[in-house]
């Protein structure tokens, strides 16, 4: 299972979504490109990769705004137990 990083960084007055040095989107806000990073991140791991999301701050520094773990999100989720009784007390 590979592990992808998408980076939202800000460049020539835009701000971009990039993975591995390659410039997949250019967007108007943060807002959109972290929009955007997170549909491909959900697709990414759909298809069996582990995600991390990075937005770059004014200074310049990227920090990690959300981490996918496809094993995590892929598991089935366990069988729910029934409730023990109607949640009415005995007066209703």
């Amino acid at each position: 299972m590979a592990r992808l990083v998408y980076a939202i960084i800000r460049a020539d007055g835009c701000w971009r979504v990039v993975c591995e040095r390659r410039r997949i989107g250019r967007y108007a806000t943060c807002e959109s490109a972290a929009l955007a990073a997170m549909a491909l991140a959900r697709e990414a791991v759909a298809s069996d990769h582990d995600v991390e999301v990075l937005v770059q701050d004014a200074g310049g520094q990227l920090w990690p705004v959300a981490r996918l773990d496809a094993a995590a999100i892929c598991a089935e989720p366990e069988e729910d137990v029934p409730a023990t009784g109607s949640g009415r007390s005995a007066a209703s």
